[in-house]
């Protein structure tokens, strides 16, 4: 088999260190540098950097069942415990399939009005700031978190969807806190930030498990996904979820669903702003339908309110890269990938490579236009992953964003006051540094 190009020697601990501060810049180099399969290795680190289309393929579809998530997720475990996001083999195709009728078409359907009254309430809150300036990224991570909370576990208080964020937001904080370091210091030994993590796992749990109990003892029947989940079956076997395992379950739905949606229509606003002949468009397609009120159904309606955020999710995809990890050692295209090792793909270099993507940096939302989809690449745009293990919610994620798209612009005109590329403050998801300060003045 063929060597894999990558640095080495001194130069292979340049790129180890270019990993740990700025992993952009490492992806980008590393693909730059020595193509479409590269190898570092150095402290015992192995990582493959994979960015073709065919190998992404390979190893997320046609050969998935030899791969597993790397090493890297094992700190989210301490949040997620063993939800689908992280959870493997048996266990994992078990969960799978009971909660993956959850999100059937008629069950996301039924959250719509959810999703528009959370769209009003934030309406009302946009019109407080007057046309003045403000952070649109704060405002989508209130309103996709109100809508997960309500959607999800029924929650429709302020004060107990206040300590849920408080408490998801200090445990993601301090999880990227333990991924970035080096050294990882047992949750055992009482340091400031171990407090401060246990203490919001603690106030997950008893947040969560007190939902859960009040609705397993509760006589009415409730709509949101927490009773769905509750009475969920295996079909193979009849048996449901544990408690800890619907916490699991629950836990990763509302981390993973608020946050990428809410960056998702961050960038979205901000390439209206920068476009504005499509926000007026989506107005006029949004006008058109001539209904006071939204559903599920006219979502098919608006196809180039669909195609912006599918552009969006292109250039600024918020799952901004994904890994896997060999269980046993394997060949792509003629080189040896080692058992054990990291093969990743940085998703936004990959939905911005000329190779795939024809003037890749511009906004053009048409190449997602049904006369335009026999020209995408399969594989080249996996905004929610790819294969087996692709986003469970991806629908619900499609029909909250493309309903709030547009409910906002119906309603405002985004206007961005600066000319510079935002920086990226790439988290757990790929967040504007410094949020994303935009007008939303009223048409």
């Amino acid at each position: 088999m063929k060597q894999v190009p990558g640095p080495k020697g001194l130069e292979a601990y340049k790129y180890l260190n270019m990993f740990r501060l700025d992993q952009f810049q490492f992806w980008e180099k590393m693909i730059k540098n020595y193509g479409e399969i590269a190898f570092m290795s150095a402290a015992g680190l192995k990582i493959y950097v994979i960015s073709n289309p065919k190998h992404i393929k390979y190893v997320f579809s046609e050969n998935a069942s030899n791969y597993r998530k790397s090493f890297l997720y094992n700190e989210i475990k301490h949040i997620l415990g063993s939800g689908l996001l992280v959870n493997e083999g048996e266990s994992w195709k078990r969960a799978r399939r009971i909660v993956q009728p959850v999100f059937k078409k008629s069950n996301i359907a039924s959250l719509v009005p959810i999703i528009l009254e959370s769209a009003d309430e934030s309406i009302q809150s946009i019109d407080s700031f007057n046309g003045k300036e403000f952070d649109v990224s704060d405002e989508m991570m209130k309103l996709t978190f109100q809508i997960a909370g309500r959607s999800f576990f029924g929650v429709n208080t302020i004060s107990l969807s206040k300590q849920m964020n408080e408490a998801l937001s200090a445990s993601l904080e301090e999880v990227v806190d333990r991924i970035r370091s080096i050294i990882k210091i047992p949750l055992s030994i009482p340091t400031k930030r171990n407090r401060r993590l246990n203490w919001a796992i603690n106030e997950l749990d008893r947040i969560i498990y007190s939902m859960l109990n009040d609705r397993k003892n509760s006589k009415t029947e409730s709509d949101d996904l927490l009773s769905k989940i509750i009475h969920a079956k295996d079909e193979e076997t009849g048996i449901g979820l544990t408690d800890k395992e619907i916490r699991d379950e629950m836990l990763t739905f509302l981390a993973a669903g608020h946050e990428t949606t809410s960056n998702a229509l961050t960038w979205s606003l901000y390439l209206l702003s920068k476009n504005p002949e499509y926000a007026k468009k989506i107005k006029s397609e949004v006008d058109a339908l001539n209904k006071s009120k939204l559903e599920f159904e006219d979502i098919a309606k608006l196809p180039l309110t669909g195609m912006v955020f599918e552009e969006s999710l292109r250039l600024y995809s918020p799952a901004y890269s994904t890994d896997r990890s060999p269980i046993e050692d394997d060949e792509v295209d003629g080189y040896k990938i080692e058992k054990g090792s990291i093969v990743q793909v940085c998703i936004h270099h990959l939905h911005r490579s000329e190779k795939f993507w024809d003037k890749a940096n511009d906004f053009i939302p048409e190449r997602f236009s049904k006369e335009n989809e026999s020209k995408l690449i399969p594989f080249a745009f996996i905004p929610f992953g790819a294969g087996p293990r692709v986003c469970i919610g991806n629908q619900f994620a499609n029909t909250e964003a493309v309903l709030l798209l547009a409910k906002l612009i119906q309603n405002f005109e985004p206007i961005c006051n600066f000319t510079a590329e935002p920086e990226f403050d790439p988290v757990i998801t790929l967040r504007p540094k410094g949020g994303m300060k935009l007008v939303m003045r009223r048409w």
